[in-house]
């Protein structure tokens, strides 16, 4: 149950951090930045990637 509980703590940092890089995407987005667009939508992947693998851990332990 403990393991389950960081890893439910993780997923929550992950979103949190990931809010925060889509904030800085659509800043981006509305500056025309491209070189940023693409580093902030890698980062909003990687951690989109992560979420999904730990969601995934949650249903194994589950079952």
């Amino acid at each position: 149950m403990h393991a389950e509980a960081d890893i439910r703590l993780r997923i929550d940092l992950l979103e949190g951090q990931s809010s925060s890089i889509a904030k800085m995407l659509a800043k981006a987005i509305r500056d025309d930045n491209e070189a940023g667009f693409k580093e902030y939508a890698e980062r909003l992947g990687t951690n989109r990637g992560r979420i999904e693998e730990l969601l995934w851990v949650l249903g194994e332990k589950a079952c």
